[in-house]
């Protein structure tokens, strides 16, 4: 089972169920169990999205090589920057 940090905030009778990493995933629970059942499926309903969102982008793929070297160079520059100080 995988943990995802959230912030729970009292609301009523039931808890607000908020993810840090993932503001746009934001869900209720009543108690504990349902807390944990509500999290799994807002995390899972914002990373669904975010795969069929990727899916369907009409850009052309860019080839694993041209990742590489992109990184390659960020990871340079960052080298450089720390160098520098």
């Amino acid at each position: 089972m995988f943990n995802y940090p959230v912030t729970l905030t009292p609301d009523g009778d039931s808890l607000l169920v908020t993810f840090v990493d993932v503001p746009e995933a934001i869900t209720f629970g009543m108690d504990e169990r349902m807390k944990e059942v509500h999290e799994s499926a807002a995390y899972d309903k914002w990373f669904r999205a975010q795969v069929q969102e990727a899916l369907d982008d009409p850009r052309p793929a860019v080839s694993h090589e041209e990742v590489k070297k992109e990184f390659a160079a960020l990871r340079a520059d960052i080298d450089r920057d720390r160098l520098a100080r």
